[in-house]
């Protein structure tokens, strides 16, 4: 008890890319580990439709990398369907995904 819960982010590769999208977000506090000035700048880092108590944006950090996806066509490269080719082998493994934003 009385220990406070991080989303622990190591932003220690460079150009490294994390997207949160529809996820429920019961904190609103990132602790970056391995972070460094050389990595912030380079980091792609965004939001898109997240619920709960953490998810508001407005108080995030003020990085060139940090964005909040605001439609559906900005989100859609990062979709299974996009990202991984998802509708062409997905079907047929049994396992559950959406392909639409």
């Amino acid at each position: 008890m009385g220990r406070q819960p991080f989303l622990s982010i190591g932003f220690t590769i460079s150009f490294d890319r994390r997207i949160l999208k529809w996820t429920r977000k019961s904190i609103d506090r990132v602790k970056t580990e391995g972070e460094d000035d050389s990595t912030r700048s380079t980091l792609f880092y965004a939001e898109y439709r997240n619920t709960g108590g953490g998810a508001c944006t407005e108080d995030r950090v003020d990085w060139p990398g940090f964005h909040v996806l605001k439609s559906s066509k900005e989100v859609r490269p990062y979709t299974v369907s996009e990202l991984i080719q998802g509708d062409s082998w997905l079907p047929t493994s049994g396992v559950p995904y959406q392909s639409v934003v």
